[in-house]
């Protein structure tokens, strides 16, 4: 029998996927000796001969929402001065997502420095954003003092921009 499908009926057995397993009998290319073991499965299900798990399995925990989890609180912590404790804004992201405390905490130890990192990028692109546009707008001032008003082309700003930064650099205060 085809190891794959053994495992899949399986699978679908201790997880108490029935709608799996009557996907798997609709399958028409299995093979007899697959069909046989799904048959037997399904008998013992049944008949009671094989007994379901006691309890439904874990929900399988996702790694997004993990992150998405450290980040609400590292965004509540590090921005708003009402949860500028810790303890605080963990109990509020857990009342707000409806879960417990400690699937926050362990969240939050799992992933904390990846959301930290993640805001900080976030600063500094926004700040390498705001001094890219000032350093834009500077040349075009430049540029318009010494050649009056008109359109420059992206070259003469930039050759404008990196002329300026040259002349910042010679300057000794």
């Amino acid at each position: 029998m085809d190891k794959w499908h053994k495992e899949a009926i399986d699978r679908a057995v201790s997880e108490r996927d029935f709608a799996r397993l009557a996907d798997l009998i609709r399958n028409i290319n299995l093979s007899p000796e697959a069909r046989d073991y799904l048959a037997k499965m399904v008998l013992g299900l049944l008949t009671g001969e094989i007994a379901p798990p006691k309890h439904r399995p874990k929900k399988q925990k996702t790694e997004w929402e993990a992150k998405d989890i450290a980040k609400d609180v590292v965004r509540l912590h590090r921005y708003r001065p009402e949860w500028a404790k810790l303890t605080a804004a963990v109990e509020k992201v857990a009342q707000d997502r409806g879960c417990s405390p400690s699937k926050v905490w362990g969240a939050l130890k799992d992933h904390r420095l990846l959301a930290i990192l993640g805001y900080e990028k976030s600063e500094y692109d926004a700040m390498a954003d705001a001094a890219y546009e000032a350093a834009w707008e500077s040349a075009e001032a430049s540029l318009r003092e010494q050649h009056g008003e008109r359109e420059f082309t992206d070259e003469q700003v930039h050759a404008e921009i990196e002329e300026q930064r040259r002349a910042w650099e010679d300057f000794d205060p």
